[in-house]
């Protein structure tokens, strides 16, 4: 848990009243909220895709290669065809075998990597509501 004051402060400084609706989108009141830094939590997430590399293959990711990640929350606005397409490709992954760590607290899948070959698309799951999709290419266009 952070503990230095500038992230409390930034924290407190970043709450605000939100809106609360249920699913269905029926109006539910306002409580105290804060908006996520989602590129911030993507790095956090691309860090640790790369961590799991290490921990799945026993080698750390050659320079080549790099790691993106991006928060499913994250294309919301997106249009339909870019929502279709993540989500029948976060479907596809998590049919796959799942490595599930405290007891669903953090779960993630992989799909596509081997030990020649680290171009592979990750899945990122914590407390089994939070998603992140996660790509491994090489930093060469070609």
């Amino acid at each position: 848990m952070p503990t230095k004051k500038g992230f409390q402060r930034t924290l407190i400084g970043s709450m605000d009243e939100i809106e609360i609706a249920t699913p269905g989108g029926f109006y539910l009141g306002t409580a105290q909220g804060y908006n996520v830094d989602l590129s911030r939590l993507d790095r956090v997430a691309a860090r640790i895709t790369t961590g799991l590399f290490f921990h799945e293959f026993g080698k750390p990711l050659e320079p080549e290669f790099k790691v993106l990640a991006y928060s499913v929350d994250g294309f919301s606005n997106a249009d339909q065809r870019t929502k279709t397409l993540i989500y029948d490709t976060l479907t596809r992954i998590t049919s796959g075998k799942p490595r599930v760590f405290g007891d669903g607290v953090f779960t993630y899948w992989l799909d596509g990597a081997r030990e020649c070959d680290t171009t592979s698309l990750w899945v990122l799951q914590f407390y089994q509501k939070i998603y992140f999709l996660c790509s491994i290419a090489s930093n060469h266009e070609d």
